[in-house]
């Protein structure tokens, strides 16, 4: 609908049809964006070669009256009339061909820009459960599960978000929870228990939400560190997030220090994903977050994006309101054993949850 948008626009100005708070609007879109300002110029040559297509078409009309004359000739004089003929209109039949090219060429050129724009987002994709088929999934399950929906609550889609102190506080992807009704975290330590969205950040797309449920026993300590410092390329990782009912572990190695066309706040990992991972926390060995699992390009299997964990702590050390901050561990030793994966794992399980999503 852009597209369609910005090309009425480039007509109407081409026509002198636009209004002086228009022609305003339209320079200052063309200071601002780069972007917008070539495809108003591929589109103005598209217009400029289809009026010299009228001209291709007027010196195809003079061919066709050529030939016909040729035809009416006397057939001795046949190839010797067709010789001069083609040496008369051979200027003509060049730049016939020449404009068609160039015409052809615009044209083409033009259906890729397009087929560009809109296949360009198609290749990051959130990774938010809202397939149709997922929908209905869900909903067969709510349809078997009607009995126990009070204990165990289906959201509309899911996702993944993970505790950073005791207090409550879990961090996920804005993306997932931006048009939440009502919110519910699950996991097997805690169980099913009510959260609320606290704080967000559209630009860096994390939220912050808050448990505020009487089921929920505050542990003594939570064992979730976020590091300091920017991990490099090779080094192994690996997430832990909610694509089906329980939790899944996938691992892999940081294949780049730059994400998604070069965005240098986030990371390329050589990780399978799935629909649900969104908002998991993604761990070196040493037990360390580095980043939160965001989007995944779907142009390349097993290829990943995640926000660096640099990012994470500002966004957790900006104060929610004037009397309320949130503290959060940071240590320069291990978190866990680096040769004990199972156990760092199998604890760093009861502090990762699944996020229901109700809209």
């Amino acid at each position: 609908m852009k597209m369609i948008s910005d090309f009425d626009l480039f007509d109407r100005f081409i026509k002198n049809q636009l209004s002086p708070e228009e022609m305003t609007g339209l320079n200052r879109r063309f200071a601002s964006d780069p972007e917008f300002k070539k495809s108003f110029d591929e589109y103005l040559d598209l217009i400029d070669n289809l009026k010299k297509s009228d001209i291709r078409a007027n010196l195809s009309l003079q061919l066709e009256t050529i030939h016909a004359e040729m035809m009416r000739e006397k057939p001795a004089h046949k190839n010797r009339s067709f010789t001069r003929a083609l040496k008369l209109h051979s200027s003509t039949m060049a730049v016939a061909a020449s404009v068609t090219i160039i015409v052809l060429a615009a044209f083409i050129l033009t259906l890729n820009y397009i087929n560009s724009l809109r296949t360009q987002e198609d290749e990051f994709i959130r990774l938010r459960r809202e397939m149709a088929q997922i929908r209905m999934s869900q909903r067969e399950v709510v349809a078997t599960l009607r009995d126990s929906k009070k204990e165990n609550p289906e959201g509309s889609y899911t996702g993944t978000g993970f505790l950073v102190n005791k207090d409550g506080y879990v961090l996920t992807c804005y993306h997932l929870v931006k048009n939440e009704d009502s919110l519910f975290l699950r996991n097997t330590r805690f169980g099913s228990v009510k959260a609320y969205l606290i704080k967000y950040d559209l630009a860096s797309d994390l939220a912050l939400l808050h448990i505020r449920d009487s089921a929920f026993l505050a542990p003594r300590q939570v064992p979730v560190f976020i590091n300091e410092i920017e991990s490099m390329i090779g080094e192994k990782v690996f997430t832990l997030g909610y694509p089906k009912y329980d939790v899944v572990y996938s691992e892999g190695v940081v294949s780049s220090i730059t994400g998604y066309q070069g965005d240098t706040t986030s990371y390329q990992v050589s990780l399978p994903l799935n629909p649900g991972n969104s908002g998991g926390p993604l761990i070196n060995e040493a037990g360390y977050i580095i980043g939160i699992v965001n989007g995944k390009n779907i142009t390349q299997e097993g290829s990943a994006f995640a926000l660096k964990s640099t990012y994470l702590r500002n966004f957790l050390e900006e104060p929610i309101d004037s009397l309320t901050r949130i503290n959060i561990l940071s240590v320069r030793k291990p978190a866990f054993p680096v040769q004990n994966r199972p156990l760092m794992i199998k604890s760093l399980s009861d502090y990762i949850f699944e996020v229901k999503v109700f809209e």
